[in-house]
């Protein structure tokens, strides 16, 4: 009885050092890089943070970030910034991302494209071009399939691959999910899978680039969702349903190539734009010329 007693009294104190550890972390690190130019859509599920720029009069352009945990609407910013000259831009942080509220629950496509679909019909109010960087893809098509009306035009910049998009969840995964999903010992296991060592490994980027919000608890569902593909769908299926006018922009690299090449076999009306030496940072690294390429799919 007595070495029970040690082993609860240990655990106690192991579990209490989690927690100063996980305090330490959250009140170590500011919430999210915010701007008081930003609004907030008070969505069903959550605020969701988002910024307007541009004429008001000119066709809107939705601007969606990539699906990565550390994601935020900060990634197209620069785009924002040279688009906005000729059009109305919409840059949003997807619910659980960015300065948008994070919730415990299961980030799944189905809930961001209702989310895209609510957003584009009650706050931009009219048709509009969407505009995504990687496995937020998914989203822009399944929302023109869900209400074709209320998308003008779909533009992916580093589309995903259909093979990585498909969901399928082992048991080790599940398990996993479940574990970095509880209070104190998961949002340790997640604390530290952020720390600056681990998040370089992983991640091949420094951590003065990341949105310091990852650092809510509530961070480790959209974590979860994203790593173990909750967030995903059937790619393919979307493809040869949309009926929207659809273009992709990525580098000019065999990998791309390949990818493009798995689209347009799906859904042969597709376009393809290649952009020269560019790696996969294109927004920034490229911005002008994706620029260019959106203004000519615009018209």
């Amino acid at each position: 009885m007595k070495k029970l007693i040690n082993i609860i009294k240990n655990l106690s104190i192991v579990v209490l050092l989690m927690h100063v550890f996980n305090k330490l972390v959250k009140y170590g690190n500011k919430r999210g890089n915010n701007n008081n130019s930003d609004q907030k859509y008070d969505w069903k599920y959550g605020k969701i943070n988002y910024s307007v720029s541009g004429n008001s009069s000119s066709k809107p352009i939705l601007l969606i970030h990539n699906t990565s945990y550390d994601s935020s609407k900060e990634e197209v910013k620069i785009l924002d910034n040279i688009l906005n000259i000729k059009y109305n831009i919409y840059s949003i942080d997807l619910l659980g991302y960015g300065n948008s509220d994070k919730t415990t629950l299961t980030y799944t496509a189905y809930l961001y494209t209702k989310l895209i679909n609510d957003f584009i019909e009650n706050v931009i109010g009219r048709p509009t071009t969407i505009l995504t960087l990687g496995k937020s893809a998914i989203y822009s098509y399944s929302a023109s399939i869900w209400n074709h009306k209320l998308t003008h035009n779909i533009i992916n910049i580093n589309p995903p691959s259909i093979l990585s998009t498909e969901l399928e969840m082992s048991n080790t995964g599940i398990i996993l999910k479940k574990l970095i999903e509880l209070p104190v010992i998961g949002t340790f296991l997640y604390n530290l899978i952020n720390n600056k060592t681990f998040y370089k490994i992983i991640h091949n980027k420094n951590m003065n680039k990341v949105n310091n919000s990852i650092y809510d608890e509530n961070s480790k569902f959209t974590f979860t969702s994203n790593y173990f593909n909750y967030n995903s769908s059937n790619l393919e299926n979307l493809l040869k349903k949309t009926k929207t006018k659809c273009s992709l922009i990525a580098p000019n690299n065999s990998k791309y190539h390949k990818i493009c090449d798995e689209y347009q076999e799906i859904n042969p009306t597709i376009n393809c734009y290649y952009i020269k030496n560019s790696n996969a940072e294109l927004p920034i690294e490229k911005s002008s010329k994706v620029a260019k390429i959106v203004d000519i799919v615009s018209k």
